[in-house]
């Protein structure tokens, strides 16, 4: 491990291929209660049994903080970005035969065949190997009421940290929105109609996986603030605004968005997935 970072070690998973190595650059970790590197430590063992694809993701964990900066409250995350080019990413998610690849437009709509992700969707599709430091960050805040359950369930008036981990570490996995002059691997599936894509932020847009025959569920709007690749509030870990009470295990259609950027599912994930 890179000289400087406390590592946790390697967490025991399910799977034998896809891990999580969290380290905590900043050394806050030490004051976080136990019960929140107990979550972090089921949710790790519940990404293993999800997902498949053969790599080491090394994550930076903060408490009260997020890559050594200060955190207000709730969760929040920073990217390691990768900038490839369309055709690299169309082609590597042909090679592996990625869900909902035959899908993808021949070219983007923005023009210029600039492209933004994130260092271990890169990993997933061969467009990179590891970041030397780290893949991402993530903190979380002490002054959010956080339900500890390790299965995802909230009680009314918290909200699930294990659905915290679930939206900020997919957050690092790729689920970000760009700006406009660089499409998102997630922007590749959103439309604002049947056959129209809008890799953009504007207007109301949503997730298909079938060339926008089937909305799967609308992506936030541009006048609500907050993250473009969040969903519009539609009581999910990864809708743009917290809910409390609101269960913290990821829905349908949010593996299918991890699917159709190019992450590979165990069993047990198409379940989740409906596919």
């Amino acid at each position: 491990m890179t000289a400087g970072l406390l590592s946790f070690g390697r967490t025991v998973v399910a799977s034998p291929t896809f891990q999580i190595t969290w380290v905590n650059a900043d050394n806050t970790w030490v004051n976080a209660p136990a019960g929140w590197t107990t979550v972090r430590n089921q949710f790790t063992t519940d990404m293993g049994l999800w997902f498949s694809t053969t790599i080491n993701i090394v994550i930076d964990i903060g408490y009260n903080t997020v890559g050594g900066g200060a955190l207000g409250g709730g969760g929040s995350s920073i990217v390691v970005p990768i900038l490839p080019t369309y055709a690299d990413v169309k082609a590597a998610m042909i090679a592996n035969s990625t869900y909902a690849s035959g899908t993808l437009p021949s070219s983007l709509s923005n023009g210029s065949g600039s492209m933004a992700s994130t260092s271990p969707l890169g990993q997933a599709l061969g467009l990179n190997g590891p970041n030397p430091v780290h893949d991402g960050s993530v903190g979380f805040s002490s002054s959010t009421t956080w339900d500890l359950s390790t299965d995802g369930s909230c009680a009314a008036g918290h909200i699930s940290l294990y659905g915290e981990y679930v939206h900020e570490v997919f957050e690092v996995m790729g689920r970000v929105w760009t700006n406009d002059s660089f499409t998102s691997a997630q922007g590749l599936f959103s439309f604002t109609a049947p056959a129209t894509r809008n890799e953009t932020h504007l207007a109301t847009r949503y997730f298909s996986d079938d060339n926008g025959t089937t909305n799967l569920g609308a992506w936030n709007h541009v006048a609500n603030g907050g993250d473009y690749g969040d969903w519009n509030q539609l009581g999910d870990c990864c809708d743009y605004q917290n809910t409390t009470g609101q269960s913290g295990v990821p829905t349908l259609r949010d593996m299918r968005v991890m699917a159709a950027m190019g992450w590979n599912l165990t069993a047990a994930g198409r379940t989740l997935a409906g596919i």
